[in-house]
Parts: structure tokens; sequence; C-alpha cells
């Protein structure tokens, strides 16, 4: 061999050499393939802390991850670094009757709302005119009306004094729980019975009429009161706007009426009496005891009373809501 031939022998040499240990320095991609496919994956991970999936992905390791629980994870199941252990069918299915359980709190929460901002509503008009109607069924207001300019007389000859006893007790009969006696001893110097027996029955009607009336407007007032006080807390301006409105649509609906009773006072009083007593029980003549106690201008004075004495409280609980939802805003 020439030294030329041995100088270029080694030159391939040390050549070859050089690339052997180029080789085992660096690693190519199709030798990180084969060693991924070698390694296993169980306890391995990378250097950020990721362990191989099933697909060659890495996924992220928590803070209680163990190889030996790594191994057995699979496709769908949970992990130990799911921050919820459950299936997700369980998960999915406690979601579900939780957001069922909330639905069904809204419901009732807002149906227990609209139920009490109706009651105080309805409340309003029923205890403003409870308190007008017994105002104006009082001796008071039968003094003022026998005794004004104006008032009509008694054709066969009521004096004030007069009517002012036997009208009082025509009242008195209507509010108390006194049998039909209360009015049938009712005499005159003769013995003879200021008031007939239809005029009796009528009367008796009326006293139903008006204490059932006057018992279901206390009743709705005071179931009022009662969710006024357990739900002031929590819906405070609402209740109060809810006074409001049943205020306004009173004084609109007595708006209305009023109209009516003007354009046409005989077909007011005929239907309001219809509804709620008998055809025929309640039509007299006008020589008989009722009719000269209580004229038809006694009854156009007394129904102009309860409106304006309605009004009166509707302004007043207008009112009161508006510089009550003023504080409430400052």
């Amino acid at each position: 061999m020439s030294p030329r031939q041995s100088r270029s022998t080694g030159r391939s040499q040390s050549s070859r050499e050089g690339t052997g240990s180029t080789a085992a320095g660096k690693v190519t991609g199709e030798d990180w393939g084969r060693l991924n496919a070698a390694v296993t994956p169980t306890g391995s991970m990378d250097l950020l802390g990721n362990i191989p999936t099933e697909t060659g992905s890495m996924r992220a390791v928590g803070p209680d991850w163990n190889p030996a629980s790594a191994t057995s994870t699979h496709r769908g199941a949970v992990g130990p670094w799911e921050d919820n252990p459950e299936p997700a069918g369980s998960r999915s299915a406690t979601d579900q009757a939780g957001a069922f359980r909330d639905d069904h709190d809204a419901e009732a929460a807002t149906g227990l709302r609209l139920l009490t901002r109706f009651l105080v509503g309805l409340a309003v008009p029923l205890g403003l005119l409870a308190v007008a109607v017994r105002l104006v069924a009082s001796p008071v207001f039968l003094w003022i009306e026998y005794n004004r300019p104006g008032f009509p007389d008694d054709p066969y000859g009521f004096g004030p004094g007069q009517r002012m006893s036997l009208g009082s007790h025509g009242v008195d009969y209507i509010l108390n729980w006194a049998p039909p006696s209360f009015l049938g001893d009712v005499r005159t110097a003769n013995g003879l019975a200021w008031f007939r027996p239809e005029e009796i029955s009528h009367m008796t009607d009326v006293k139903y009429v008006m204490q059932l009336g006057l018992a279901a407007a206390v009743g709705v007032v005071l179931v009022a009161l009662v969710a006024v006080v357990l739900r002031r807390r929590r819906d405070a301006a609402g209740l109060i706007r809810a006074a409001m409105r049943g205020a306004w649509v009173t004084i609109a609906a007595l708006a209305v009426l009023a109209v009516v009773g003007m354009l046409s006072w005989e077909w007011f009083f005929t239907t309001f009496h219809s509804l709620f007593f008998a055809d025929g029980t309640w039509t007299f003549s006008l020589s008989d005891t009722l009719i000269r106690l209580y004229p038809t201008q006694f009854w156009i004075d007394a129904a102009a009373t309860v409106a304006l004495l309605t009004v009166a409280g509707c302004a007043a609980v207008i009112l009161w809501g508006r510089r009550a939802l003023r504080r409430r805003v400052c």
C-alpha cells in the first residue's frame, strides 16, 4: 500500500468514524419514531409534564397523577386529573336535576310574586270601597242628606226628624245581626207597622249583600297585608307599584261608571239592583216607607259620595307610592 493509499484509507476510516459519532450524537426523525414505538407509555412524560395518550398526543399531568393510574385510563374514561371524578352520564343527570329544581324554584317564586302583587292591587279598590260604603251607611250621612238644601221633601208628610228616626232604623238593620223583627216592630203611635213585609224582606237581602261584601273586602285586605309583611323585603318596590296600579284602575273604572250614571241613571240603578236581587223584590210604590226615606236623590248622592271618597283614597295611595319609590331611589 502506498503512502497515498494509506492516507486515503485512513481518511476514509476517519470519515466513517466521524459519521458514526455524528449518528450517535444526533437522532433523526425516523429514529425517534422507532424509539416511541419501542417505549411503553407507562410512566413516561415529556419535559412539560405531559403524558402520551393512545392517539400519540400529549395530555397534561395533574398534581395527583401516578403512572399506575395512567396506564389504566382509556378513551372515554375519567382520569385522576379530572376535576369531577363522576362518570359523564351521572354528572349530566345531576346537572339536569339541578337545573330542573332551579327552574321549578324560579317559577314558584315568580308565581308567588305575581300573586302577592295581584292581591295588593285588588285590596286597594275593595278596601277603599268598603270604607266609603261604610261611611255612607251611617246616621251622619243621613243627617246631612235630610238637612241639606235641595233634598226633596216627602210628599206624604215625613219631616227631617221623622225621616232621621226611621231612616236610622233601616241603616242599623243592614249593619247588625238583628232578626227581621228589628224593623217589623217599628210602629206608629196607632200600632201600625211602618215597614211592610215586602220592604223588610228586601232590607234583609240588602243586609246579606252588604255584610258579605264588607266581609269579603276585609278578608282580601287582611290577606294582602299579611303578604306585604312577608314579601316587603324581597319585593317592596313591586308591591308599591301594584298598589298604585290598583288605585289607577279604580279611578278609571269609577270614571266610566260615573259617565254611565250621568247619561242614564235609571238604567244604571236597575242594572245594579238586578245583579244582586231577584226581579220584583226591590220595586215599591211611592207611598211605601222605603221610598219616602230613601228617594232617588238619596241614591244619587250616596253613589257620588262613595265615588268621591274612593277617588280621594286612590289619590292618597298614588301620592304615597310615588314618595315611597322616590325615597327608595334616593
